[in-house]
């Protein structure tokens, strides 16, 4: 019994190990759909707005966008003003653990082009993205713990200026990992019989 008791606490640390971090990087947007609760709220950017602040909202889910120097969606898609600007994203409402969209970089016409995006997350996470001269090159992220800010950072030099862009912006609930569950219901179970044993 004793022995039982003591691999308790060893079967908990197992559980947190396994949700340390990031859970999943997703290349797709079907890949990521399917890891993640429905009701998800994804933006799409059709509606034409500009300005320091922009605020989005739906499914329980809202957030603001912010850039210093300006934002618009002119294009069909979020982009700073300036080039090398920051995005910045600050969840208001709704716990989010999954991220996902097409990041992207546009030059002084708005074309897409190639170039590194940096993605901050709130829980210290952080991400390099190699965008290419697409403008749907789809990635998401999923998380042990909500996501309360978000920044997007692109590589951008005085020969080669870039803005950050992105597109299909999803935030949402990830489904837990598969074998978060079996360790959770494994130690569920352990603390059940040893409950049980003492009976």
């Amino acid at each position: 019994m004793k022995r039982l008791l003591t691999l308790i606490p060893s079967l908990v640390v197992c559980i947190g190990a396994a949700n340390a971090g990031t859970i999943n990087t997703y290349s797709s947007e079907s890949a990521f759909l399917s890891a993640v609760y429905p009701g998800y709220y994804e933006e799409t950017f059709s509606a034409n707005n500009s300005g320091l602040s922009l605020s989005y909202s739906g499914n329980g889910y809202a957030y603001t966008v912010s850039d210093s120097y300006g934002l618009q969606t002119s294009y069909g898609w979020l982009q700073t003003i300036m080039a090398g600007d920051t995005i910045t994203i600050t969840i208001t409402s709704g716990t989010v653990t999954a991220v996902g969209a097409d990041f992207f970089a546009v030059n002084a016409l708005a074309q897409p082009r190639a170039t590194n995006i940096t993605l901050t997350f709130s829980d210290g996470t952080i991400k390099t993205i190699a965008s290419t001269t697409s403008t749907t090159t789809f990635t998401g992220y999923s998380f042990d713990r909500p996501i309360t800010k978000l920044t997007i950072v692109p590589q951008s030099t005085l020969l080669a200026p870039r803005a950050a862009a992105l597109d299909d912006l999803v935030f949402g609930t990830a489904l837990p990992e598969p074998g978060t569950w079996i360790l959770f219901s494994g130690g569920m179970g352990l603390m059940a019989f040893v409950k049980f044993r003492r009976r």
